[in-house]
Protein backbone atom coordinates (compact mmCIF):
# COMPACT_ATOMS: atom_id res chain seq x y z
CA UNK A 1 0.00 0.00 0.00
CA UNK A 2 1.42 3.34 -1.03
CA UNK A 3 1.45 6.50 0.99
CA UNK A 4 -2.01 8.06 1.30
CA UNK A 5 -0.60 11.33 0.01
CA UNK A 6 0.14 9.77 -3.37
CA UNK A 7 -2.23 9.20 -6.28
CA UNK A 8 -1.74 7.66 -9.73
CA UNK A 9 -1.20 10.33 -12.37
CA UNK A 10 -2.16 8.40 -15.50
CA UNK A 11 -4.52 11.26 -16.40
CA UNK A 12 -1.53 13.51 -17.17
CA UNK A 13 -0.84 13.12 -20.90
CA UNK A 14 2.60 12.86 -22.45
CA UNK A 15 2.01 16.12 -24.32
CA UNK A 16 1.32 17.84 -21.00
CA UNK A 17 4.50 16.43 -19.52
CA UNK A 18 6.43 17.65 -22.56
CA UNK A 19 5.02 21.16 -22.15
CA UNK A 20 6.05 21.18 -18.47
CA UNK A 21 9.57 20.04 -19.37
CA UNK A 22 10.06 22.57 -22.17
CA UNK A 23 8.63 25.36 -20.01
CA UNK A 24 11.07 24.39 -17.24
CA UNK A 25 14.01 24.42 -19.68
CA UNK A 26 12.99 27.84 -21.01
CA UNK A 27 12.61 29.23 -17.50
CA UNK A 28 16.02 27.93 -16.41
CA UNK A 29 17.77 29.25 -19.51
CA UNK A 30 16.06 32.62 -19.00
CA UNK A 31 17.70 32.66 -15.56
CA UNK A 32 21.08 32.18 -17.30
CA UNK A 33 21.49 28.75 -15.73
CA UNK A 34 22.22 25.28 -17.14
CA UNK A 35 19.04 23.16 -17.51
CA UNK A 36 20.27 20.13 -15.57
CA UNK A 37 18.15 17.22 -14.33
CA UNK A 38 18.12 18.72 -10.85
CA UNK A 39 16.98 22.18 -12.01
CA UNK A 40 14.34 20.82 -14.38
CA UNK A 41 13.00 18.58 -11.63
CA UNK A 42 12.94 21.46 -9.15
CA UNK A 43 11.19 23.79 -11.63
CA UNK A 44 8.44 21.23 -12.32
CA UNK A 45 8.01 20.35 -8.66
CA UNK A 46 7.35 24.02 -7.86
CA UNK A 47 3.99 23.72 -9.62
CA UNK A 48 3.34 19.97 -9.92
CA UNK A 49 4.10 17.74 -6.96
CA UNK A 50 5.57 14.61 -8.54
CA UNK A 51 8.46 12.43 -7.47
CA UNK A 52 11.85 13.17 -9.04
CA UNK A 53 12.17 9.67 -10.49
CA UNK A 54 8.88 10.23 -12.33
CA UNK A 55 10.15 13.51 -13.81
CA UNK A 56 13.40 11.83 -14.88
CA UNK A 57 11.40 9.04 -16.53
CA UNK A 58 9.34 11.53 -18.55
CA UNK A 59 12.46 13.53 -19.44
CA UNK A 60 14.14 10.39 -20.80
CA UNK A 61 11.07 9.61 -22.92
CA UNK A 62 11.17 13.14 -24.36
CA UNK A 63 14.86 12.71 -25.25
CA UNK A 64 14.27 9.35 -26.92
CA UNK A 65 11.59 10.76 -29.19
CA UNK A 66 13.70 13.81 -30.07
CA UNK A 67 11.39 16.31 -28.40
CA UNK A 68 14.18 17.35 -26.03
CA UNK A 69 17.88 17.56 -26.83
CA UNK A 70 20.40 16.22 -24.34
CA UNK A 71 23.89 17.77 -24.29
CA UNK A 72 26.92 16.51 -22.37
CA UNK A 73 29.77 18.95 -21.88
CA UNK A 74 32.77 18.26 -19.62
CA UNK A 75 30.87 15.47 -17.90
CA UNK A 76 27.85 17.65 -17.13
CA UNK A 77 24.46 16.79 -18.61
CA UNK A 78 22.00 19.48 -19.66
CA UNK A 79 18.91 19.70 -21.87
CA UNK A 80 17.73 21.96 -24.69
CA UNK A 81 14.61 22.68 -26.67
CA UNK A 82 15.50 21.53 -30.23
CA UNK A 83 13.09 24.14 -31.56
CA UNK A 84 15.34 26.92 -30.28
CA UNK A 85 18.57 26.90 -32.29
CA UNK A 86 21.01 29.52 -31.05
CA UNK A 87 23.91 28.10 -33.08
CA UNK A 88 24.16 28.97 -36.75
CA UNK A 89 25.84 26.63 -39.23
CA UNK A 90 26.41 27.88 -42.75
CA UNK A 91 27.80 25.25 -45.12
CA UNK A 92 29.07 25.23 -48.68
CA UNK A 93 30.53 22.47 -50.84
CA UNK A 94 34.00 23.09 -49.43
CA UNK A 95 33.04 23.25 -45.75
CA UNK A 96 34.98 20.89 -43.48
CA UNK A 97 32.64 19.71 -40.73
CA UNK A 98 35.28 17.78 -38.77
CA UNK A 99 35.11 20.13 -35.76
CA UNK A 100 31.32 20.11 -35.84
CA UNK A 101 31.33 16.30 -35.82
CA UNK A 102 33.78 16.19 -32.89
CA UNK A 103 31.62 18.63 -30.92
CA UNK A 104 28.47 16.64 -31.73
CA UNK A 105 30.07 13.39 -30.53
CA UNK A 106 31.24 15.09 -27.35
CA UNK A 107 27.78 16.48 -26.62
CA UNK A 108 25.97 13.27 -27.53
CA UNK A 109 28.23 11.21 -25.26
CA UNK A 110 26.66 7.93 -26.39
CA UNK A 111 28.15 4.74 -24.98
CA UNK A 112 30.21 3.02 -27.69
CA UNK A 113 29.78 5.88 -30.15
CA UNK A 114 27.20 7.30 -32.55
CA UNK A 115 26.15 6.48 -36.09
CA UNK A 116 26.62 9.03 -38.86
CA UNK A 117 22.83 9.25 -39.13
CA UNK A 118 22.59 10.01 -35.42
CA UNK A 119 25.28 12.68 -35.73
CA UNK A 120 23.44 14.31 -38.63
CA UNK A 121 20.15 14.28 -36.73
CA UNK A 122 21.81 15.89 -33.73
CA UNK A 123 23.46 18.60 -35.85
CA UNK A 124 20.12 19.44 -37.50
CA UNK A 125 18.42 19.60 -34.09
CA UNK A 126 21.10 21.69 -32.39
CA UNK A 127 21.93 24.10 -35.24
CA UNK A 128 20.12 26.40 -37.58
CA UNK A 129 21.64 24.93 -40.74
CA UNK A 130 21.96 27.24 -43.74
CA UNK A 131 22.93 25.52 -46.96
CA UNK A 132 22.64 26.24 -50.67
CA UNK A 133 20.62 24.03 -52.98
CA UNK A 134 23.72 22.35 -54.41
CA UNK A 135 24.93 21.17 -50.98
CA UNK A 136 23.92 17.84 -49.45
CA UNK A 137 24.61 17.74 -45.71
CA UNK A 138 24.70 13.92 -45.59
CA UNK A 139 27.36 13.71 -48.31
CA UNK A 140 29.38 16.51 -46.71
CA UNK A 141 29.29 14.73 -43.35
CA UNK A 142 30.53 11.48 -44.92
CA UNK A 143 33.54 13.31 -46.37
CA UNK A 144 34.18 15.24 -43.17
CA UNK A 145 34.04 12.20 -40.89
CA UNK A 146 36.64 10.49 -43.09
CA UNK A 147 38.90 13.51 -42.62
CA UNK A 148 38.29 13.44 -38.86
CA UNK A 149 39.23 9.75 -38.73
CA UNK A 150 42.36 10.34 -40.84
CA UNK A 151 43.46 13.14 -38.49
CA UNK A 152 42.98 10.96 -35.44
CA UNK A 153 40.17 13.11 -34.06
CA UNK A 154 37.57 10.36 -34.36
CA UNK A 155 37.72 6.56 -34.20
CA UNK A 156 35.47 4.42 -36.39
CA UNK A 157 34.29 1.01 -35.15
CA UNK A 158 31.93 -0.51 -37.69
CA UNK A 159 29.02 1.88 -38.14
CA UNK A 160 29.87 3.78 -34.96
CA UNK A 161 32.08 6.81 -34.49
CA UNK A 162 33.50 7.98 -31.18
CA UNK A 163 36.07 10.43 -29.87
CA UNK A 164 39.61 9.24 -29.27
CA UNK A 165 39.34 10.31 -25.62
CA UNK A 166 37.13 8.68 -23.00
CA UNK A 167 34.37 11.17 -22.24
CA UNK A 168 31.69 10.08 -19.72
CA UNK A 169 28.82 8.25 -21.40
CA UNK A 170 25.20 9.41 -21.33
CA UNK A 171 24.16 6.68 -18.90
CA UNK A 172 26.85 7.65 -16.38
CA UNK A 173 26.16 11.39 -16.60
CA UNK A 174 22.37 11.02 -16.45
CA UNK A 175 22.48 8.52 -13.58
CA UNK A 176 24.70 10.83 -11.54
CA UNK A 177 22.52 13.88 -12.22
CA UNK A 178 19.28 12.00 -11.53
CA UNK A 179 20.63 10.60 -8.28
CA UNK A 180 21.59 14.12 -7.20
CA UNK A 181 18.07 15.34 -8.02
CA UNK A 182 16.53 12.55 -5.98
CA UNK A 183 18.80 13.24 -2.99
CA UNK A 184 17.95 16.95 -3.01
CA UNK A 185 14.17 16.35 -3.05
CA UNK A 186 12.05 16.02 0.10
CA UNK A 187 11.71 12.40 1.17
CA UNK A 188 8.35 10.59 1.11
CA UNK A 189 7.43 7.65 3.31
CA UNK A 190 6.34 4.39 1.64
CA UNK A 191 4.54 1.69 3.63
CA UNK A 192 5.05 -1.01 0.99
CA UNK A 193 8.04 -3.16 2.02
CA UNK A 194 7.92 -4.96 -1.34
CA UNK A 195 8.31 -1.79 -3.39
CA UNK A 196 11.37 -2.15 -5.62
CA UNK A 197 11.59 1.55 -6.42
CA UNK A 198 14.48 3.37 -4.81
CA UNK A 199 13.99 7.17 -4.98
CA UNK A 200 17.72 7.66 -4.38
CA UNK A 201 18.53 6.05 -7.74
CA UNK A 202 16.61 8.65 -9.76
CA UNK A 203 14.87 5.92 -11.77
CA UNK A 204 11.83 3.66 -11.45
CA UNK A 205 11.43 0.01 -12.36
CA UNK A 206 9.68 -0.78 -15.70
CA UNK A 207 6.48 -1.97 -14.00
CA UNK A 208 6.12 1.03 -11.74
CA UNK A 209 4.00 4.10 -12.37
CA UNK A 210 4.43 7.79 -11.63
CA UNK A 211 2.60 9.13 -8.64
CA UNK A 212 1.65 12.61 -7.64
CA UNK A 213 2.38 13.76 -4.12
CA UNK A 214 -0.53 15.64 -2.66
CA UNK A 215 0.73 18.27 -0.23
Amino acid sequence: MRDSHEAPMGHVSHSTWLKWILDAIQKIRHQKQRPSVERISHAIRQHHKFRDECIVEQLELAVKEGAVLRVINKGQCSYKDPGVNSRQLKITKGTDLSKVIVKALRELGERGGSTLKGIERYIRQSHAVEQSEDVDLSSLLRLSVKRAVARGLVVQEGRLFRLTGRAPSVSVAVAAAAAAAARSAPSHEDDDDDDDDDPRSGFVSPDSSCHKVWM
